[in-house]
C-alpha cells in the first residue's frame, strides 16, 4: 500500500504550480515540468505495473512495468473501459468491486491471477482515487510480478506433503514391526508355559490399542 500512498500524492501534487524541497539543507524550488518530468520517470520506473482509469473507467495510463508483467500493448489499452478487460464470467464481481471502491477511499482489492500460458503468477491490487474534496476520480491498478514467490511456496507445500507422507509411512512401519514383535514375544511365551496360553496375545492387544490411542 506504501506505492498507492506515493502514487496518490504525485497525483495530487500534479495540481499545484510549484514544489519547495530541501538538499543538504538548501532549499530551492522545483518548478511544474521539473516535477511533471520526474513523476513521469517515477511512474514508469516503478517495480509495480500501474493501469489508471478515469471516473467512467476508461484506461488513461498504463506504464512500462504492466506491460512488461501483464504481456500487454498499452496502445491497444488506452480508451478501453477497465471491463473490457475482463471476461464475461468475471464482469458481475468487477462491477460490484468497482462500485465499493467508487463509495469507499479506505477499501481496495486484491486478486491473483495466474497466466498458464507464459507460466506465470501475478498480483492485481486495486484501489480508487479521491481528489481534496472526496470526489471520485478514477481507480489504480497495481500489478506485482509474484511468479517466485509462487513456486516457491508451491515448492514448500510440495515438500511438507512429501514430508508428511514420509512420517506416516514410518509410523507405519513402526507400527507394523511393533505388532510383530509383540505377536513374536507372546508366542515364544506361551511356547514355554502353557498356562500363559491367550493371556499372552490378550496383554499384547491392550498394549496395542493403547499404543493406537496415543
Amino acid at each position: 500500500m506504501y506505492i498507492i500512498t506515493i502514487y496518490l500524492f504525485m497525483f495530487n501534487c500534479m495540481n499545484h504550480s510549484n514544489f519547495r524541497v530541501t538538499t543538504k539543507g538548501v532549499e530551492k524550488q522545483m518548478d511544474q515540468n521539473e516535477f511533471n518530468e520526474l513523476t513521469k520517470l517515477l511512474l514508469e520506473q516503478l517495480p509495480l505495473g500501474l493501469v489508471v482509469t478515469d471516473s467512467l473507467g476508461d484506461i488513461v495510463y498504463v506504464n512500462n512495468t504492466a506491460e512488461k508483467i501483464r504481456r500487454i500493448d498499452r496502445q491497444k489499452l488506452i480508451g478501453k473501459n477497465i471491463q473490457q478487460c475482463h471476461p464475461k464470467g468475471a464482469q458481475e464481481r468487477m462491477n460490484h468491486a468497482v462500485e465499493n471502491l467508487k463509495n469507499n477511499p479506505e477499501i481496495h482489492y486484491k486478486r491473483m491471477v495466474e497466466d498458464t500460458v507464459n507460466n506465470q503468477f501475478y498480483m492485481n491490487n486495486y484501489a480508487s482515487i479521491f481528489d481534496k474534496q472526496k470526489q471520485f476520480k478514477g481507480m489504480v491498478v497495481l500489478t506485482e510480478d509474484i511468479t517466485e514467490k509462487r513456486k516457491l511456496e508451491q515448492e514448500q507445500a510440495k515438500f511438507a506433503q512429501i514430508q508428511n507422507e514420509t512420517i506416516n509411512n514410518i509410523k507405519i512401519q513402526y507400527h507394523n514391526l511393533l505388532v510383530t514383535s509383540l505377536e513374536s514375544i507372546s508366542a515364544m511365551l506361551e511356547a514355554k508355559d502353557r498356562y500363559t496360553q491367550d493371556h499372552s496375545k490378550h496383554v499384547c492387544q491392550i498394549a496395542l490399542r493403547l499404543y493406537e490411542h496415543k
